[in-house]
């Protein structure tokens, strides 16, 4: 059944004017559904894929419910009940400092190790859940991933329990304090990371993975609020609640979805069985919001987002940020494919080639097919088109010249010099010649006659 911190939920949900009373019922029988199935989702993750609350109405009212208390203060939490009681200030041998971070599950505090004086973070599950047998199973199953883990990109776990009756009851867990600031933090103050900063973040977190999935873990819900930055620029992956082993079916089944709408891979929108390039693809889209300043897809639902998640192409980050590297792109590209197959076969792979993209070198990991890729390239930026050029004048029309005469004709049209043509005087001169040599043979003939 429904817990009651789900039905105040939707109660608080319906006096806010974000769903009437049916929307309400629906919300509650799907997600009564869903538990009968032996699945596990949050009531606001049921009411998401249904298309009936968006993430800004969830967060609100989950911020609703920690101002009225609804008995799930913690001492220091926003909701706090003001009571007469002393307020609590020790959780186990640890004294709490001051309230660093909250979300809807817990409350995370900074703490002094009452013994040895070791500054440390204490998550402190949220009253309202503390009986109840799921949210204290993920609290657990956070802590226990978590104490299997050690890498220095990911936070240490220290010790967990739960508190005297003196001190609440309360289920919590310590692990290491971060001085620093999430990436959300950094990306709503700055807009925009550093594409050198940006690729250490997925180099280093893609090694934390790449150890965590060497362990059969799978985070679930990689994304910049739960990747922190120190002072020391040291960089930390966080919040394991959602983690799970491989060979783990509590968590998830099929047809249930957990985790951030806008980075979440196709396959776990859809409530598929996930690997671990379901991690890979929300590392993807958490670089991808780094460079870019935005996330890929959004919408205003969480049912809208995991929509385009699944069936729309990729923009391509040089769409929004024109100054990211081709090389840059195409890891991007690959890690993003819709189809886990055509994306890398595991994040040492992912690592290796972000390195490869730091020095300018092109990816070795295996393009995508350009027939399955998932990325819109950005569109040919139109060239500029050079000032027409004024038409020249029109050119006064030459007269046709005639054609020569072939060689033979020339020949016979040549016209001697004047200089070279004999005058009269040598004409008559040379036809007396030609007279007195006819009347010679004449002569000469007749006398030859007169002889014989």
């Amino acid at each position: 059944m429904p817990s009651r911190a789900d039905v105040n939920f939707l109660l608080t949900a319906v006096k806010a004017k974000f769903i009437n009373a049916d929307q309400a019922k629906q919300i509650y029988e799907a997600h009564q559904a869903t538990e009968k199935r032996g699945e596990d989702p949050l009531i606001h993750q049921t009411a998401s894929q249904l298309g009936l609350l968006d993430l800004a109405q969830t967060t609100k009212l989950q911020r609703m419910l920690a101002a009225v208390g609804d008995e799930g203060s913690v001492p220091g939490g926003s909701g706090e009940k003001k009571t007469s009681k002393k307020k609590v200030t020790q959780i186990g041998n640890f004294k709490l400092q001051a309230k660093v971070g909250e979300g809807a599950m817990g409350v995370v505090y900074k703490a002094t190790h009452m013994t040895t004086g070791q500054e440390v973070a204490i998550k402190v599950l949220l009253r309202k859940f503390q009986e109840d047998p799921k949210y204290v199973g993920r609290f657990k199953r956070e802590y226990t991933n978590a104490g299997r883990l050690n890498h220095v990109n990911i936070i240490e776990f220290h010790n967990a329990g739960q508190a005297s009756k003196e001190q609440g009851g309360y289920f919590f867990f310590a692990m290491e304090y971060v001085d620093g600031e999430t990436l959300q933090e950094i990306l709503d103050r700055d807009g925009i990371m550093p594409e050198s900063e940006a690729m250490r973040v997925g180099i280093e977190i893609g090694r934390a993975l790449a150890h965590a999935h060497s362990l059969n873990i799978k985070h679930r819900d990689i994304k910049p609020d739960n990747i922190m930055i120190s002072r020391n620029r040291e960089i930390k992956l966080t919040d394991l609640g959602l983690a799970k082993e491989e060979l783990d079916s509590s968590v998830t089944q099929a047809g249930m979805t957990i985790g951030t709408p806008h980075y979440m891979s196709p396959e776990q929108a859809r409530g598929m069985e996930l690997d671990d390039r379901s991690d890979m693809y929300s590392l993807g889209a958490t670089i991808y919001h780094l460079l870019t300043g935005r996330p890929p897809f959004e919408g205003k639902s969480a049912a809208i987002v995991m929509m385009k998640h699944i069936e729309e192409q990729l923009p391509s980050p040089q769409e929004i940020n024109p100054n990211i590297s081709d090389n840059i792109c195409a890891v991007i590209g690959k890690m993003m494919a819709k189809a886990p197959e055509d994306r890398y076969p595991n994040c040492d792979e992912v690592v290796a080639d972000l390195e490869r993209a730091v020095q300018g070198l092109p990816p070795i990991g295996e393009p995508v097919p350009s027939a399955k890729s998932s990325m819109r390239m950005p569109a040919l930026k139109p060239q500029p088109q050079a000032a027409p050029q004024p038409l020249a004048a029109p050119q006064p029309q030459v007269a046709p010249q005639p054609l020569a005469a072939p060689p033979y004709a020339q020949e016979e049209a040549y016209d001697e010099p004047a200089s070279s043509r004999p005058n009269g005087l040598v004409i008559a001169v040379m036809a007396c010649v030609i007279v007195l040599l006819i009347a010679l043979i004449v002569f000469l003939l007749v006398k030859s006659k007169g002889m014989g």
